[in-house]
């Protein structure tokens, strides 16, 4: 019977995640904090928990993750059921054909568990580390993510942005499922989020949906919000999906 004006909402399912930068602890070294966070990390996936993000932040004791696909490497060998999201790979500091061979190599490594975040960084301390202001920043992130979405595409060559001279070689990558494609011949692809910026932009599903508009019309941008990537039910790499 459906429910009438004014009545209650239906149940809904409700899951918690974990969102962590892992922050330096006083009187510890980083191994020590790493480790404390592997075990810690153990216990939420025993305990129900649902997703842990990861931040990416570079020279700070704010993270002690300059390199999240490395932590969750090790994370995904502690776990067994959590799903693992690095929350955001700042795009402008990484070469675009590297960073998705590395997710290709993490989605493997957690079977399938990965989800991805991706954003151009909010520091523009962080920014400066690498020679860049935010605008150039800004301008590399919209310059990359399309030689990074393309990576999933069929029959992708491995350019890597305007600055970077095109390679026509092909890059493999095998998806958790064990079938070995080229990078962008799989659907669906991992799960993605993008960090909003003061500047929307238009760009498309690597799934080969029609291009989204980030953020979304209506809704105020900040440095820190994500938007959602595909829903969970069109599937992942590494699960079970029809060819």
């Amino acid at each position: 019977m459906p429910l009438g004006p004014g009545a209650p909402d239906a149940p809904q399912d409700v899951t918690f995640g974990l969102f962590d930068w892992i922050d330096a602890a006083p009187g510890r070294t980083p191994g020590e904090v790493y480790q404390s966070r592997l075990r810690l990390l153990t216990e939420a996936d025993r305990g129900g928990f649902s997703v842990y993000h990861l931040a990416e932040h570079h020279g700070t004791p704010l993270g002690l993750a300059p390199s999240p696909a490395l932590f969750l490497a090790a994370a995904a060998q502690a776990t067994e059921r959590i799903r693992l999201a690095p929350t955001t790979f700042i795009v402008p500091l990484y070469d675009p054909l590297r960073l998705v061979q590395e997710i290709c190599m993490l989605d493997q490594l957690s079977g399938g568990r990965l989800e991805i975040g991706v954003g151009k960084g909010s520091s523009p301390h962080e920014a400066a580390m690498f020679g860049l202001t935010p605008a150039q920043a800004a301008d590399r992130f919209e310059e990359l993510m399309p030689a990074v979405l393309g990576r999933w595409r069929p029959g992708s060559s491995c350019a890597r942005g305007r600055t970077a001279t095109p390679s026509r070689s092909r890059c493999t990558c095998r998806c958790a499922s064990g079938r070995t494609r080229r990078c962008g011949t799989r659907r669906p692809t991992p799960p993605r989020s993008r960090g909003w910026g003061r500047r929307a932009t238009t760009w498309s599903s690597a799934s080969g949906s029609s291009p989204r508009r980030w953020p979304p019309s209506g809704s105020r941008a900040g440095s820190s919000s994500t938007a959602s990537g595909p829903p969970a039910s069109a599937g992942r790499c590494g699960t079970a999906s029809p060819a």
